[in-house]
């Protein structure tokens, strides 16, 4: 009896090995640095936290500018799900990019090898609008 149980235990891991279940930091905290400008005019830095916004799909290092187009984007009970099929060559190499309000910093992270699918969920306000992001897996 106890065989099955090992099993389905073992088999149970197996599956869930692909998975990867990612949150992006909620925020990133930020000190601009104004390196030149027209001294001619005051500069004004705005430091402080900035809020998720989103993720995106990146083929390769996220520095070459490689965003992947979503495969699916679907709304239902206003939450947006948007989806990335994941199909790759031995040598590809997959990055989730979690991109901040009001500022261009990125945080990056390579998908696991494993992973042939990756969705991000948003919550939505009555206007259709992205209100918030409400989750990130890959799988």
């Amino acid at each position: 009896m106890r065989r099955p149980l090992a099993l389905l235990v073992l088999l149970s891991i197996a599956f869930r090995a692909g998975a990867m279940d990612l949150t992006c930091p909620p925020s990133v905290s930020e000190k601009p640095v104004v390196s030149a400008w027209d001294r001619s005019w005051s500069l004004r830095e705005n430091p402080g936290l900035r809020q998720v916004e989103g993720a995106s799909v990146f083929l390769g290092d996220p520095d070459h500018l490689g965003s992947q187009v979503p495969d699916e984007d679907k709304i239902n009970d206003n939450i947006e799900r948007v989806v990335w099929n994941l199909v790759r060559a031995p040598t590809d190499r997959f990055w989730i990019v979690c991109s901040y309000r009001e500022t261009s910093a990125i945080l990056f992270r390579e998908i696991d090898k494993a992973a042939t699918r990756c969705e991000v969920r948003y919550r939505l306000l009555a206007s259709g609008k992205r209100s918030s992001m409400e989750g990130l897996s890959c799988k």
